[in-house]
């Protein structure tokens, strides 16, 4: 309750990068709350009804920055409801939230969606993956470790590697017994295109990769794999905690009473 004895309407902060995103936005539209939205693009902003209690921006926010918004808008609790390969934003705003002692709430995809992939500790649970798979395997996952590959049945017709273009890397692949052919050295970043033409021309139908976050191009490449049908292998990706769609609503509505 105000100083002027009216009861404050609680405030949202909702970092939408995800479909959900948008869906939790117009659902919680519906209460007595204002909403401010964070989308990735100016593009998302046709899939959100205007409203009165919605604030929508598609500015890109830093840690600092993040604190000042908290801070200037008097942020009752944040919802984020980001990609979850954007790391970095996702390490910001729960960063952001523990300095300025405001809620937070990670809204976490649909199990189905987090099934697109197949997660794997390091490189020797990824080889032990793909010793149970057909098909050839497109490895885009750097060569400290690819040691761990040479373990597949028929690895030098079944594997193709992407590398630096450093003469020593490109030695230690044909010493391990990887095909002069099947071996790319080239120098990120790739785009979307480029990572489609590989997989495409080397006829890969399994793409194993680390989940190097934006610097190391890990959106195209997913972005490339989920276009051609090719199954995607990600090494390293930490489990993600959180609450559904349903326990952010429930829980939203028992703590500001909506």
């Amino acid at each position: 309750m105000g100083a002027s004895g009216v009861i404050k309407k609680p405030v949202f902060w909702i970092i939408a990068g995800t479909s959900e995103g948008r869906q939790l936005t117009e659902q919680l539209s519906g209460f007595d709350a204002f909403i401010y939205v964070s989308l990735a693009t100016e593009y998302g902003k046709w899939f959100i009804e205007k409203k009165d209690n919605i604030d929508i921006n598609s500015e890109r926010l830093d840690h600092d920055e993040m604190v000042a918004f908290i801070n200037a808008k008097s942020i009752d609790c944040v919802i984020d409801a980001s990609h979850p390969y954007a790391q970095e934003v996702t390490k910001n705003i729960s960063e952001a939230c523990r300095m300025t002692r405001t809620s937070y709430l990670r809204l976490q995809r649909p199990l189905s969606e987090q099934q697109e992939f197949i997660y794997v500790e390091d490189s020797k649970h990824a080889a032990t993956v793909l010793k149970e798979m057909p098909g050839k395997v497109f490895l885009a996952c750097g060569s400290k470790e690819i040691e761990s590959f040479i373990s597949i049945p028929n690895f030098a017709a079944r594997c193709y590697l992407r590398v630096l273009p450093i003469p020593e890397i490109i030695q230690k692949c044909l010493d391990l017994g990887f095909k002069c052919p099947h071996i790319i050295g080239m120098q990120g970043p790739f785009s979307k295109e480029l990572n489609m033409a590989m997989l495409k021309s080397s006829g890969s139908q399994i793409l194993v990769t680390k989940d190097s976050g934006a610097a190391g191009g890990f959106g195209e490449k997913i972005e490339a794999a989920l276009e051609l049908g090719v199954t995607v292998i990600v090494i390293g990706r930490p489990v993600e905690e959180g609450y559904t769609f349903d326990q952010v609503i429930q829980k939203l509505v028992v703590d500001y009473s909506l």
